[in-house]
């Protein structure tokens, strides 16, 4: 789910629990649909990806996404798991803090090795998909 940032920088919570995830969907869409009818939501674009992925200073995951049309976009990933205990507002301010936190690793990781990012704004995968199919062939 997302929780902030923008297209270049992007902070996620992932889910992986079934019944998470289908009340954050319910949440959003307000969609009565189970896991087995896909949680109601239907695919918008279809697209294949050859992910290659490398971890660096043992905790920053940076991958490179390649997809069949052609386009290809980077990231640079921290992730945690966590066990967060208290009431819902104190839980969602502790993943707030950690994702900030987080976001700030990911700049400093980032600057430090900036000679291996390429320079300019990134264009994420639907967005260079959807410029892809709109193209006249």
């Amino acid at each position: 789910m997302r929780k902030g940032g923008n297209f270049t920088n992007s902070m996620f919570e992932e889910l992986s629990d079934t019944q998470a995830i289908l009340s954050a969907v319910r949440q959003l869409t307000g969609l009565p649909a189970s896991e087995a009818e896909s949680f109601g939501l239907e695919p918008i674009a279809t697209m294949l990806t050859n992910r290659m992925s490398w971890l660096a200073n043992d905790e920053f995951r940076i991958v490179l996404d390649e997809m069949d049309f052609g386009h290809t976009v980077g990231e640079v990933e921290l992730q945690r798991h966590v066990e967060l205990t208290g009431t819902t507002a104190s839980i969602e301010e502790q993943k707030g803090r950690m994702m900030q936190e987080m976001d700030r690793n990911i700049a400093l990781f980032m600057e430090r090795y900036s000679w291996a990012f390429s320079p300019g704004d990134p264009k994420g995968k639907l967005s260079a998909y959807f410029e892809w199919k709109s193209e006249p062939r």
